[in-house]
């Protein structure tokens, strides 16, 4: 039996990519075979990038990389199956990043390199190939519909009724995929995107087009879509010039991820280079914090990380007592707030950030961690609120304006008329 494949590392002195090329099955084993090779950044020959979803199943499927055995996702390990049956041949190299990256806990440096690098590996793939996934009959037919140009409201209604089209976008819109951190910059930055589901591949063109036809006034649907990146560029010009427009776009930081830090990293590719913190796995949540904190501190002159410190303290699990010493940190530095302004943030954070975000609840009682779970099952049934859910920045301002309210030392803005 082959031994299990092991990366060798990339070069620390000049920038360096992994890219794979199928090779069909082993017909010994049956097993998906690829072959891993190394380039220079700058002398890296076309590739095609694959944006996917890794999915929570144990990483357990075996392939062959350079012969020898190598565990990927069942998500991923349908795509390679799918490829081999659909059009990616042995000449195509491709950048899949659980195969590309060193997923291993010593590679951290690498990885750190990576994904800093990951604007780069999007923006200059000849295409991105976005894997929707496979097994739902309702969005292959979703699917099919849309790569034959069978989307018209009118056609589809007359086929499926409204019931039936309602359910093939909801199917579409619920995919895991749309949920996903990285699938923002991912798709944002290509230059060319194809979406694949099952047997299906269709053009984002074709997507977009659908998408605006059978539009449904009213629904909604979690996660970010083909339609809220084509806006989402708008919004890139004009908010996202540094760390601090992320609580402007905070939706972006709702999305899912295995770890904290790509609450951050996910969208660092989005900001001016200038704008971004280092790329650092092994440092903890709360060091990335004061981090991110430090950087918004130097590019606003001081003066906007008062509004951004509660989003990104809650959004990284940063625990009430680290906030307050973060927020004494900064304001010691700043100036920008009285000692009790300072106290009613600081009671903002430890009344609300619990309570929002479970990740947060640390330094609580035993009892009142009850409560709070309490609370959170109350919140998903009345409310159909999960969590964690952070709030925007103007609701984090709205909250704080009530506990100095409560405190007696709110004052309206400057040139802020108040009713008689």
């Amino acid at each position: 039996m082959p031994r299990d494949f092991r990366h060798n590392p990339l070069s620390t002195r000049t920038p360096q990519i992994r890219l794979v090329k199928l090779q069909g099955r082993n017909p010994l084993t049956g097993r998906i075979s690829c072959r891993i090779y190394h380039f220079g950044f700058s002398r890296k020959p076309a590739y095609h990038a694959l944006s996917y979803h890794w999915g929570t199943a144990p990483i357990s499927n075996p392939i062959e990389l350079n012969g020898r055995i190598f565990h990927v996702g069942a998500n991923l390990l349908s795509f390679l199956t799918h490829a081999l049956l659909n059009g990616i041949n042995e000449e195509t190299y491709l950048w899949i990043d659980q195969l590309c990256i060193d997923q291993s806990k010593n590679a951290f440096l690498e990885r750190n390199d990576q994904v800093s690098r990951m604007d780069k590996i999007y923006s200059e793939a000849y295409q991105v190939h976005v894997w929707l996934g496979d097994g739902d009959p309702v969005v292959q037919q979703f699917m099919n519909r849309v790569s034959t140009g069978q989307y018209s409201r009118e056609r589809v209604t007359r086929d499926v009724g409204i019931e039936g089209m309602l359910a093939e976008l909801n199917a579409f819109h619920t995919l895991s995929y749309w949920q996903r951190a990285w699938v923002v910059q991912e798709m944002f930055l290509a230059k060319r995107l194809v979406f694949t589901y099952g047997t299906t591949t269709v053009s984002l063109g074709r997507i977009l087009h659908a998408l605006k036809e059978l539009f449904t006034w009213g629904t909604s649907y979690p996660g970010v879509h083909p339609t809220m990146i084509e806006r989402l560029k708008d919004d890139v010009s004009e908010y996202l010039q540094d760390l601090s427009g992320l609580t402007i776009a905070s939706f972006l930081m709702r999305q899912q991820c295995k770890e904290v830090h790509d609450r951050v990293y996910a969208f660092q590719g989005l900001l001016p280079k200038k704008a971004r913190v280092q790329v650092s796995y092994e440092i903890t949540p709360t060091q990335l914090f004061n981090r991110v904190m430090d950087r918004i501190v130097r590019d606003g002159n001081g003066k906007s990380w008062t509004t951004d410190i509660h989003t990104f303290a809650c959004y990284l699990d940063v625990q009430p007592s680290d906030f307050s010493i973060t927020l004494r940190r900064l304001n010691q530095e700043t100036r920008a707030l009285a000692p009790k302004a300072i106290v009613a943030r600081d009671e903002c954070y430890r009344r609300w950030a619990p309570r929002l975000n479970p990740a947060c609840r640390k330094e609580d009682s035993v009892a009142m961690r009850i409560g709070r779970l309490t609370q959170d099952a109350w919140d998903l049934l009345r409310h159909g609120q999960t969590k964690p859910s952070p709030p925007s920045v103007l609701t984090w301002d709205d909250l704080v304006e009530d506990i100095e309210r409560e405190m007696g030392i709110w004052r309206p803005p400057v040139g802020m008329r108040l009713e008689d």
